[in-house]
């Protein structure tokens, strides 16, 4: 049975890790289509507003060259770390959640409220951890992909905020990110299991 147990821990930290590595590849793709769709909506010019995908490519690649393409995806990857603490913070909360459920002599086969709500609890508390600590680096991406010189590099781009805005600069805009996330993580946690 022990046995049993350490195998199934290890094919769930196996199936992280490979879910760690497509969300890097995830976040590369999806980090070029915002960086194009972020570039249609702050141009003013109705030219602008009226070209495909394919001239906004174009575009991009004149003015900046390959590398404008991946302005923004090393705090894009930072990101990753997100998902990471996620899922650590959510299996420790799980796993003392279930320790709490076997002392109070409450069945861990049934489906009951226990268990839904200790999932819904788990989810909750460490998405919102996971992204209070993580949160700087949507903001580092964000002012990474605005047109213009002043961002350059990740670290370059944390410091210049954190000069210029405080601490507060690094976490503005978390409220409505936490209000975006968190619910959407507790339904996704409450269906898996």
């Amino acid at each position: 049975m022990l046995y049993q147990q350490q195998l199934q821990v290890l094919q769930c930290q196996h199936v992280r890790i490979h879910y760690g590595l497509l969300k890097l590849v995830y976040r590369l793709i999806k980090g070029r289509i915002e960086l194009i769709e972020e570039r249609k909506k702050k141009q003013n010019d109705s030219n602008f507003r009226n070209l495909r995908a394919v001239d906004l490519i174009r575009n991009v690649y004149r003015e900046h060259g390959i590398a404008g393409f991946y302005k923004g995806v090393s705090a894009s990857y930072v990101g990753v770390s997100e998902t990471i603490v996620h899922f650590v913070i959510y299996e420790q909360v799980k796993a003392q959640l279930q320790i709490l459920q076997t002392q109070h002599n409450i069945s861990s086969d049934e489906t009951n409220i226990y268990n839904f709500f200790s999932y819904l609890c788990s989810a909750a508390c460490s998405k919102t951890i996971a992204t209070t600590l993580c949160y700087p680096h949507e903001v580092v991406r964000t002012r990474l992909r605005e047109e213009g010189n002043k961002y350059r590099t990740f670290m370059q781009t944390l410091k210049t905020v954190y000069a210029e805005e405080s601490f507060v600069g690094l976490y503005r805009g978390l409220l409505t990110h936490l209000i975006r996330q968190i619910p959407v993580r507790m339904k996704k946690k409450t269906s898996e299991n």
